[in-house]
């Protein structure tokens, strides 16, 4: 279902609605759908649902999103998800949200 989901519609998307997501729906999503997450959808996310995310869906992301990220979000990221990070989506990322950050996810961001 999700994977048949244009981009659009999750623009259209109420925020409040994405504490329903879960790892599989996330990574059933096309990388697209991610260009329209704001940070209230990522605020609302289960910490968990990153367990789905891949670096092209990452990618995908605006920067402004990352300021919905924090550190259980991090924590529970595939650490090649990071591959799709760049500087202005750090830039935006609350600075506790490193906290979830491990060695792994550091290796795959700066081979980025």
């Amino acid at each position: 279902m999700m994977a048949n989901m244009p981009p659009e519609m999750m623009e259209q998307m109420p925020p409040e609605a994405m504490q329903g997501m879960d790892a599989d729906m996330m990574s059933a999503m096309p990388p697209e759908m991610m260009a329209n997450m704001s940070p209230e959808m990522m605020e609302h996310m289960p910490p968990e649902a990153m367990q789905g995310m891949d670096a092209d869906m990452m990618a995908m992301m605006p920067p402004e999103a990352m300021q919905g990220m924090d550190a259980d979000m991090m924590a529970n990221m595939p650490p090649e998800a990071m591959q799709g990070m760049d500087a202005d989506m750090m830039a935006m990322m609350p600075p506790e949200a490193m906290q979830g950050m491990d060695a792994d996810m550091m290796l795959r961001l700066l081979q980025e």
